[in-house]
């Protein structure tokens, strides 16, 4: 197959064209350590050229920022998602432990009776839940910053290796709000919450109640939350001196 001639095309080629070519060119390097290649020697400098020539060099160098924030996002995406991890595989342990009948010590079971009947997850299981709410929100956020900075520069920034690491910390997340795996024990006090049997105010952490009662936004961002994620990619853009119009 014969090569294309990037340098003699690149004037021709509209900014968007040029643009991801160079990235395209920097994700292959990224992923090879620098040992393979998109574009031959040359030819980034013509496509560079090609952007100045059009006065389009402020684009690139907004394209430049996104990038960079894409490939610090990547490792908070992995640093949350492996957090996330750790916090569910610490529940799971937890409930392994005492719903395999080693515990038999009745204070240390589970769950708390109330004196009304029914019972609840005992406080130690309802403070786990407080920093796993926490970071599935962080894993959540983590993901949605990188899609929204995709948005922005309206083309990929990152590699397939990269993409693969997006994609398996939103599972994790689902899998969480699912309570698919061991961790799927809660649905036992999902059950009492849901037939009524327990009302938020036996919760000493009403957020639990409130997940187990089906409202997955306790573990989601919400629409605010949203907002906030975006402002803070806006403000990473204006310190850079490429504001959102």
């Amino acid at each position: 197959m014969k090569k294309l001639n990037i340098k003699s095309m690149a004037k021709d080629m509209n900014f968007k064209d040029r643009a991801k070519l160079i990235f395209a060119d920097c994700i292959r390097r990224g992923e090879t350590g620098w040992k393979e290649s998109v574009l031959q020697s040359g030819e980034e400098e013509a496509l560079v050229a090609a952007c100045r020539e059009e006065g389009r060099v402020s684009e690139l160098n907004r394209l430049v920022a996104l990038y960079n924030m894409a490939n610090l996002g990547i490792a908070d995406v992995q640093l949350s998602m492996t957090k996330l991890q750790l916090v569910i595989a610490r529940i799971e342990t937890y409930l392994c432990v005492y719903l395999s009948g080693h515990e038999k010590n009745r204070e240390r079971t589970i769950f708390a009776e109330l004196e009304k009947g029914g019972f609840v997850p005992n406080n130690v299981l309802q403070d786990v839940f407080v920093r796993v709410f926490n970071l599935s929100k962080y894993v959540d956020r983590s993901c949605f910053t990188i899609e929204y900075i995709f948005e922005l520069a309206d083309m990929i920034l990152l590699g397939d290796g990269d993409l693969e690491i997006i994609k398996e910390a939103k599972e994790v997340l689902q899998e969480f709000l699912d309570l698919e795996g061991l961790i799927g024990a809660m649905r036992i006090f999902a059950g009492m919450v849901q037939c009524g049997a327990t009302e938020r105010k036996d919760y000493t952490n009403k957020e639990l109640y409130d997940f187990l009662n089906g409202k997955v936004e306790v573990a989601k961002l919400n629409d605010e939350e949203k907002e906030s994620a975006k402002r803070k990619v806006g403000r990473f853009l204006a310190d850079r001196g490429h504001p959102i119009t």
